[in-house]
């Protein structure tokens, strides 16, 4: 996503609508197999080194494991010491391990 996202569920939102445009966008104008001539950055999490791919499925997936993290922050921020906020930690677990079965 060109923003980063907030670490709640707004950013959460954000990256769906990224990822939706993304699907949108190979839908309508690519075709299968074929390189964009668009160039993805990426900053190494450990190094801060940026890297470059010219592939959409790349992007996508990443995308996917984003939202996946976002939801596990969401889980962990939650008060687990009342029934409400077990729950609502226990959903975003769930969530997250759902992005990650696509």
């Amino acid at each position: 996503a060109a923003r980063t996202p907030s670490r709640n569920d707004l950013g959460v939102e954000l990256l769906i609508s990224y990822y939706n445009q993304l699907n949108l966008l190979e839908s309508r104008f690519l075709q299968p197999n074929r390189h964009l001539g668009v160039f993805f950055t990426w900053y190494d999490s450990f190094t801060g080194v940026p890297v470059c791919q010219q592939h959409l499925s790349l992007e996508k997936a990443s995308i996917l494991f984003n939202i996946a993290g976002l939801y596990t922050q969401i889980g962990t921020r939650s008060d687990r010491k009342t029934q409400a906020g077990l729950d609502s930690s226990i959903d975003a677990f769930q969530k997250a391990a759902g992005q990650n079965s696509h």
